[in-house]
């Protein structure tokens, strides 16, 4: 049913921007979570990550999550232990895939520069978040600079994620932290992130898609609401591409 969200066929059977590899991936991460598997739901989490550097909606998800499960055991030494296992897995896989590009200092901010373009602008096009509401009533981005606008939008997700770090963290400390709880988490952290972070594109609204269309048992109206929506919201992108009657 997932394949079939008329989001996902639109982008990358339309706009061609392969990005279902990196949801394929971020399912695998769900997948390995899911079954306990945390190492392996971080080396797939990371694999998504290398591939669309924007999947780093999901990663504070996955750590506030992991955060409060490592604690669960009160023990300063299992405690340590789960979270030198986590930064390994992950850093090992980021390292194999960014190997390439470590020849020289150069290179490197090259690819930190692509992979951040803060030079690039608040939002691009005409994006579904608060950010390019607001600057239809007060034009408020063109009296900033993009240095100004980046710690704006950091101050906003770090306020608006509060709320769901505390609950991930007295989740799992609690062992509580189920698929569905983690998938409703998730859902909020991701939308969070294309809301009020910097630099959103239209297609990055099918991040938060992704585990918001398996909560379909959980939710049925909420997520045939959204699902819509989020296509809706991609039209200006197709109108883009000239794609109107795919659209329809």
């Amino acid at each position: 049913m997932a394949l079939l969200t008329p989001a996902f066929l639109l982008i990358d059977h339309g706009h061609f921007q392969y990005n279902n590899v990196m949801l394929g991936f971020t399912l695998w991460s769900l997948a390995m979570f899911a079954s306990g598997k945390f190492c392996l739901s971080l080396v797939f989490l990371m694999l998504s990550l290398a591939f669309k550097q924007m999947n780093i909606y999901s990663l504070p998800a996955f750590g506030f999550a992991l955060l409060g499960i490592g604690m669960s055991g009160w023990s300063l030494k299992s405690t340590s232990m789960a979270y030198i296992k986590y930064a390994i897995c992950s850093l090992l896989t980021l390292t194999a895939c960014f190997s390439p590009f470590l020849e020289s200092k150069e290179t490197v901010l090259s690819v930190l520069h692509r992979l951040f373009p803060v030079n690039r602008g608040l939002f691009e096009e005409k994006v579904a978040n608060f950010w390019c509401s607001l600057a239809i009533l007060t034009k408020f981005h063109r009296k900033c600079s993009n240095e100004q606008l980046f710690q704006y939008c950091l101050a906003s997700v770090l306020v608006a994620l509060t709320p769901v770090a505390i609950g991930f963290f007295v989740k799992g400390l609690r062992k509580g932290l189920d698929i569905v709880s983690f998938l409703r988490g998730l859902s909020l952290t991701c939308l969070v992130m294309y809301l009020f972070s910097y630099h959103v594109h239209e297609k990055q609204i099918l991040i938060p898609l992704l585990p918001i269309t398996f909560l379909l048992s959980d939710s049925p109206w909420f997520v045939y609401f959204f699902t819509n929506w989020a296509s809706f919201s991609l039209f200006p992108l197709m109108k883009k591409d000239n794609l109107q009657v795919t659209y329809f």
